[in-house]
This record gives C-alpha cells, structure tokens and sequence, in this order.
C-alpha cells in the first residue's frame, strides 16, 4: 500500500478499463490480452534458415578462417564459427574457433546502406574537372590545368574530411586516376607514384595486376600491409615490405621465441640513443661548466667582470645541468626507465604555447621535477646577467675587425689596429 492507493486512485484504475481492450484483473493492476504477438515473429525468424553453408571473408586477410552461413532465400540471416579443423596432432592444443570481428560483420555489412558499391569523388573536384575537361577536351590537360592552379588546388584539397562526396561512372573515375597518372609521370617522373596492392594472400592475381602496373610505370611500389596499421612496422623498416608471419601454431615447433611488444626502432631505439648521447652530453657540459667556473675564479680580469647576479646565475646553471644529468641516470640507466616523452615533453612545450599544463609533472619523478623547476628559475634570473648577450648582437658583428691580442710582427702597427690583414 502507499499513499497513492485509495478510492480516488481505484476509480481512476476503473475508469482506465474501458479506455484498452482486454480483462483487467481484480485488484486492477494486471491486463490480461488475447492475440497480439505478432511481432514476436521477427525474433522468431532471426535465427531460421533453409541452408548452411561453409564460406569465409575476404576482408583484406589470407580468408583462413572457416564459417558457417545460414542462409534463408538466397540471403545471409546469420554467421558462426565453425570448428571442424583438421587436428594438428595430440601433441598441442588443437585449434580454437577462428574469426574476426570485421569477418563477423561481414554479412551485416553486405546488404548495409553504407557498402560502397559505386565510384565516388569530392563532389568540388569532379564540378573543376568536369568544367576543364568539357572546355580543353583533353583529361591531363584538365587534371594539369587544376592541380597546377594554387587556389583550385587549395579549393578541393581544403574540402578533404568534410564529405561531400558523389556518385560518378566507372569510365569518369578510371579516366581521372589515368590522367592524373600521366600528368604526374610527364611533370615530376614516373617515381612520384607510390602504390600498393590488396595482399598476395587474399588474391595472387589483384596484387601481381597492380604490383606489376606499378613496376612498369617506373613507380614506387609500397609494402602491401603495412599500410593497414594493425602489424608492427618493423618488418618494412628492416626488410622493405611486410614478411609473412607464421601462425599461432608454429609456436610449438619454435626453438627460440621473441616476444615483441613493442617497435624497437621506433621506440627502443629513441630512448637508447637519448639516454647514451644524452649522458655523453650532461657530462661533456659538467666538464665545460667546470672549466668555465675555473677560468671565471682564477683569471683576475674576468673574476673583476663578473657581478654577483652571474655568480648567481653560474650556481643555478650548475645545478640545472646536474639534476638534468642525475635525472637520465637514475630513470633510464639505474633506475626501471622512464617515459618522459608523454609527460616532462609535453609540458614542456606547452610553455611555448602559451597554454602551460602543470598537471603533467604532477606524476613525473622527483629529480624531473627539481630539473624542471631549476630550469624555470633560470629563465627568470636570465634577462639580469650576462647569458641575455646570446640573444643579441651588434648589428656590425659579423662584419667586425680582427681582435688581435698577440702579434710577433716586429713592424710597426697600423693606425687603426685591428684592420690590418691576419697573417
């Protein structure tokens, strides 16, 4: 009971019955209907199906994974993965049911508004195309005439990522990707073009047709996988194109295995090299700020030139290089490593932007804090010594005399020393 139920409330619920067809019950808070299940049909015949077959997806793969497709007049209701692969012998696990899911939307994607069954081009560069083309009456010279005029260049290549794309034939599109080949090839040389095919393992005959197309032309034939994003691009970077990797099931056979997790020549070898030149550096500049130190405290004309503000500037210039030099070597050689790049980086070039984001250093480690923070007080204290003189200089400096500070010319000196010819 609640404070809704009373007489009010059951004259209203009474009222209601005669507002629906059906029985309502006596406490007036169930309907009871006859018929009326006619939607439930379409769940019904979700699953029904007149044939299986067995198929797979070409879905720019090797098309190696088997499945079952129900089929109901001529068209796919629904998908399973089957599971009768030839056993691999009983000295390793046999195989577990293979797919993808772009393999499992496949049928989805079949009869789906969106499957791109026609040609289609930016709807601004076919309008440009198709108005130099009916005046000049020649495709290249149409395309030329285009892609060689800054602002009808800047006008369809500023519309890419905003759609606008439409319908065109087949004979329109094969003649654009004609004569924009041939104007490339006449203009800036056959190696200006870069292509590649659908992979060898989907189709032999589609990747040799414009494998060989790209040869003859003179042009640039690219890896035909590592395009797609999904393997690491290691194996272009070493070997020029992307190698065939076996299986899960070779793993059984291996004597020796590499667990790659990540692009070693990407990732692995930027740290190594900032880390070992980054240390022969912090030390070289510890020494050269050692002698610089010396030669200001002994050499008495330049001890009598320096102001205490460069003292000051000397003691946190020092420091600065010290944490910045602790700060490699106890991250990246002592310590487990450190990935500066998505944190002290970042934050330190929104300085520049103007848009300075603290909460980047919030996670970083103590000594990159300290560097970052000696460095910030560095910058402040720089305009008031003399470090500010590397960023100017005399409008005649690199027109300026000789300084000659030791001659062993024995003749007498110019009037105007300093220009006289260095011997």
């Amino acid at each position: 009971m609640t404070a809704m139920d009373g007489p009010v409330s059951d004259a209203l619920l009474k009222m209601g019955r005669h507002l629906r067809s059906g029985t309502v019950s006596p406490d007036l808070r169930t309907l009871h209907q006859v018929g009326g299940r006619q939607a439930d049909a379409f769940y019904r015949d979700r699953w029904s199906h007149d044939k299986v077959v067995r198929s797979t997806h070409g879905v720019n793969c090797t098309g190696s994974c088997s499945w079952k497709v129900y089929v109901k007049d001529g068209i796919i209701t629904w998908e399973a993965q089957e599971t009768d692969y030839p056993s691999v012998g009983g000295d390793r696990p046999e195989y577990e049911p293979r797919g993808c899911p772009r393999g499992a939307a496949f049928s989805w994607y079949t009869y789906s508004p969106t499957r791109v069954r026609y040609p289609y081009a930016r709807g601004v560069l076919v309008e440009m195309y198709r108005e130099a083309r009916a005046r000049l009456g020649d495709p290249v010279e149409a395309w030329a005439e285009i892609t060689t005029d800054p602002a009808r260049r800047e006008r369809y290549q500023s519309a890419r990522g905003k759609g606008g794309l439409v319908r065109i034939g087949w004979d329109e599109a094969v003649e654009i990707v004609a004569a924009a080949h041939v104007h490339t090839i006449k203009e800036y040389g056959p190696d200006r073009v870069a292509g590649f095919s659908p992979i060898p393992a989907m189709s032999m005959a589609s990747h040799a047709a414009g494998a060989r197309f790209v040869s003859l032309i003179g042009g640039a034939m690219l890896s035909f996988y590592d395009w797609y994003a999904d393997l690491p691009v290691a194996s272009p970077q070493v070997f020029g194109d992307q190698t065939d990797v076996p299986e899960s099931a070779d793993w059984w056979d291996a004597s020796y295995l590499l667990v790659w997790g990540s692009n070693v020549p990407v990732k692995g070898l930027y740290h190594l090299l900032a880390v070992v030149l980054g240390t022969i550096v912090g030390v070289a500049t510890v020494g050269g700020m050692a002698i610089l130190i010396y030669r200001r405290r002994t050499v008495g004309p330049v001890f009598m030139a320096t102001t205490r503000n460069d003292k000051l500037m000397y003691a946190v210039l020092a420091l600065t290089i010290a944490l910045g030099l602790a700060a490699t070597v106890m991250a990246n050689l002592v310590g487990g490593g450190y990935d500066y790049r998505n944190t002290v980086s970042p934050w330190f070039r929104s300085i520049f932007y103007f848009r300075p984001e603290p909460a980047l250093m919030a996670g970083a480690p103590l000594l990159f804090q300290l560097h970052a923070l000696s460095a910030l007080v560095l910058f402040t204290i720089w305009p008031f010594t003399r470090l500010v003189h590397m960023l100017t200089a005399p409008v005649g400096y690199l027109t300026r005399p000789y300084i000659v500070y030791r001659s062993r010319d024995e003749a007498r000196p110019a009037t105007r020393r300093g220009w006289e010819p260095s011997r």
